[in-house]
């Protein structure tokens, strides 16, 4: 491997895989043992320790960055950039792990853009690390799940596009009015383009790093026609 982390020394807090620990080794970062004006990048793991994550952002001003930096950044050859993989205090979907059933796959790409452009991640199989699972038809396996106890919260593909404002409370109003505004108890409108358009920043931008699609199988769909989605395929 290219020695691409070289100009990194880097401190860590939570869980990092050995493969993660590995490729910041072979790449040439240098692993601090205390977080000083020295070190560059905080790494967060699984389970971080949130006050030396504010610490490294309102103390030393230096980027917590999730793990998944460190491995697509050695896939692609070089640093990407930050922004995408910050872990810093106020992202929008910060704590927020989704899962899709029965997308488009194109709208399932922009899902996985978005959350994971905006502090959540994204996983291609449901298990119970997930919180939120983004549907396209109330039915199917998947589905099933949801109405288990401590199940994920079933939302719709717009709803990445509604959680914007930041804050416990507003994320509460968010969560109640999403439950309400579930596809299967909204009325038919005309399709715009609009919809089609919305969040596709999010998505070109991880084209233009180069880093191609890691996401899900066949068989997902969702109809723009309506407010009201749809499939053709189960899960």
């Amino acid at each position: 491997m290219a020695q691409i982390f070289s100009s990194i020394r880097y401190f860590t807090t939570g869980r990092l895989s050995p493969k993660v620990e590995e490729q910041l080794e072979n790449g040439g970062a240098k692993r601090e043992t205390y977080f000083t004006d020295y070190t560059t990048h905080l790494i967060v793991g699984e389970l971080p320790d949130e006050d030396v994550i504010n610490e490294a952002h309102d103390l030393y001003e230096r980027p917590a960055l999730r793990a998944v930096w460190v491995t697509l950044s050695a896939a692609a050859g070089k640093l990407l950039p930050t922004a995408a993989f910050s872990h810093a205090p106020g992202q929008v979907f910060r704590g927020v792990r989704v899962c899709c059933s029965r997308l488009e796959p194109d709208d399932v790409r922009t899902v996985w853009a978005l959350v994971t452009f905006h502090g959540g991640a994204f996983q291609r199989r449901l298990d119970a690390r997930c919180t939120h699972l983004v549907v396209g038809k109330p039915e199917g396996a998947m589905y099933e799940r949801c109405l288990q106890p401590a199940g994920p919260v079933p939302v719709t593909p717009d709803w990445e596009e509604d959680r914007r404002p930041s804050g416990e409370q507003e994320k509460q109003q968010l969560l109640a009015r999403l439950k309400q505004n579930l596809p299967w108890n909204q009325p038919d409108k005309v399709e715009t383009g609009e919809a089609r358009t919305r969040g596709q920043g999010a998505l070109v931008w991880w084209r233009e790093m180069g880093l191609g699609w890691c996401g899900t199988g066949s068989g997902h769909r969702y109809s723009r026609r309506s407010s009201v989605l749809s499939s053709s395929s189960s899960t």
